[in-house]
């Protein structure tokens, strides 16, 4: 018989019968096992509730992530979280309904309206606002104890008692949430111990730094807030009210201006579903680059002021009249500009509160940046239009709008509506040179709008130009920087020719000393990608570092205060 004979070899498994594993421990020679049972928490979860949790040791806290549209949740020391719950209308009634119901008569239809109509309809959408005084802290409560409980029962699969739970907040959380919050986990779910964290803070990690500029795009709102040292600075933190949530608006009413009957004034939000155009903004939507709509800017400032619009010779002569040789650079954008201008979209939807008619629509692809530029980059002066305007996406400004300039009404204008890149430059510019002498090669830019094509480029390239048209990072903005110059060239001494030709040589040997270990020149204006929010958080609870402010069980329930 040969001597590998299937019926003489061991088990292939690492555990051993129990009739003859006794015997064969005594009698064998020690050798190693042939393969071991992996407890690490990087492993592929189990199925069932065992499988979940085995992977995991007593001391390892979950992590919980709280926005205002989504919950997320998973264990530490993993890459992704385990699941990701949205709100959605459906929570706030019983199982089988459809939001609370509606008694408001749609007046087209005589049909109810769907969910309760509010402010703007988006409330059945969100779990929480800044603004407590349109939500009933109560359902609030109960939404946040149906998302847990989904999330321990369905997904997590693991006794509530045993975890520590980190959870990580938005910079400036609303008290009231947090401390409802806190009485419903220890009250219902008796986890031992809780720690806040702060998102900018785990974001910043997660992208492998120590201090940078974190813009998060959020639903509601956008937040700017520097980190130094792993520590942020809330007094240098900036606001913006454009978020996904205008970007949402937007859209919406960009899609009822084109199919809305003339002299019909009712709002997008009483005919569409905020999850119907939240998803097809989400499918479609881009933005464009800085020169493109630095191009489209300039077409419209001509047209302001009725000189002909300017169209993309062929060919091109430079002062002596010789042609000039496109780069392949210049060729690939030529073909991409001409390739976004003959693409359409064909999108479908429904409108359900017109008997769920579907609507069929060919629109231009170019036209799906136009919300980006209305939400995030145009003055929120601005009317918006429709997706088959002739004149133009975006309506021609007014020729005193232009004298007066862009800058100057901006400047009027309140904090919370500036522009996105203006507003970055503002937080960097009011910032400590040290802390943004750290940030400006350092710019994190996250949210849920910052997976839109072509946002963090455009966000990073206005802000390039930007600083180059004020001349650097100076509080006091010139008025004439060219007369400025020219005095200081009287009043000054002018240096030598060999000075000079020091300072360049020093200049130059700086950047060949970046250049060779790889680094980038202090001042580059430089985007860095991060893995998020949740995965900072694991990444820190990995290390076991216990949190500055932890809040325990028994001194909650006995004080009730954070």
């Amino acid at each position: 018989m040969s001597s590998r004979d299937p019926t003489k070899l061991a088990p292939s498994t690492p555990y051993k019968p129990s009739s003859t594993s006794h015997r064969t421990s005594l009698t064998a020679n020690p050798s190693t096992p042939q393969s071991r049972f992996s407890t690490s928490a990087f492993s592929s979860p189990g199925g069932g509730i065992g499988g979940a949790s085995s992977l995991h040791q007593v001391d390892e806290p979950l992590i919980f992530e709280i926005g205002t549209r989504f919950f997320r949740a998973g264990f530490s020391n993993e890459s992704a979280p385990r699941c990701k719950i949205g709100i959605t209308p459906e929570l706030y009634g019983r199982v089988g309904l459809k939001g609370r119901g509606g008694t408001h008569a749609n007046r087209r239809t005589g049909e109810p309206a769907g969910p309760r109509i509010r402010n703007t309809g988006s409330e059945e959408w969100e779990l929480w606002m800044n603004d407590l005084r349109l939500k009933d802290l109560g359902v609030v409560e109960d939404l946040m104890e149906r998302v847990l409980r989904e999330a321990y029962n369905k997904h997590l699969l693991i006794e509530s008692k045993s975890k520590r739970l980190i959870i990580i907040i938005p910079p400036v959380f609303p008290l009231a949430i947090q401390t409802t919050l806190s009485q419903l986990l220890f009250l219902h779910f008796q986890p031992p111990t809780i720690t806040y964290l702060s998102s900018p803070v785990l974001s910043c990690l997660a992208a492998g730094l120590r201090s940078a500029l974190i813009v998060d795009i959020g639903w509601q709102e956008t937040t700017i807030t520097p980190v130094y040292e792993l520590r942020p600075l809330p007094a240098y933190i900036k606001f913006s009210s454009r978020g996904s949530k205008s970007l949402v608006e937007v859209f919406g009413q960009l899609l009822w201006n084109t199919i809305k009957p003339a002299g019909d004034d009712e709002s997008w939000w009483r005919i569409f579903s905020w999850g119907e155009v939240e998803d097809l903004q989400s499918r479609y939507g881009w933005c464009k680059s800085s020169a493109e709509a630095r191009e489209a800017a300039r077409q419209r400032a001509r047209k302001a002021f009725g000189l002909p619009v300017d169209k993309e010779a062929d060919e091109e002569f430079n002062e002596d009249g010789e042609r000039i040789r496109k780069t392949s650079a210049d060729i690939r954008a030529q073909r991409r500009r001409e390739a976004i201008e003959s693409t359409e979209v064909e999108m479908v939807f429904k409108t359900p509160l017109l008997n769920e008619r579907t609507t069929n629509m060919a629109l231009p692809f170019e036209a799906m940046s136009v919300a980006a530029e209305y939400a995030f980059f145009l003055p929120s002066w601005t009317n918006v239009e429709n997706f088959t305007k002739e004149d133009g996406y975006i309506p021609t400004p007014n020729v005193d709008e232009l004298m007066e300039g862009c800058q100057g009404r901006v400047e009027y204008e309140d904090e919370s509506d500036y522009t996105l890149p203006y507003l970055v430059f503002l937080a960097l510019l009011h910032c400590p040179v040290d802390v943004r002498a750290v940030c400006i090669p350092r710019i994190v830019i996250t949210g849920g709008a910052a997976n839109m094509p072509g946002l963090k480029a455009r966000i990073l390239g206005d802000l390039k130009e930007l600083v180059e048209e004020r001349g650097g990072w100076n509080i006091v903005k010139k008025r004439n920087a060219k007369g400025d110059e020219r005095r200081r060239e009287l009043v000054e001494k002018k240096p030598k020719k060999v000075e000079v030709e020091m300072l360049q040589s020093e200049k130059d040997d700086l950047r060949i000393k970046y250049a060779k270990i790889g680094g980038v020149a202090p001042g580059t204006i430089r985007g860095v990608e991060t893995m998020g929010a949740w995965v900072g958080g694991s990444i820190l609870s990995g290390a076991r570092i216990k949190g500055a402010v932890e809040i325990e069980r028994e001194r909650f329930l006995s004080t009730h205060r954070m």
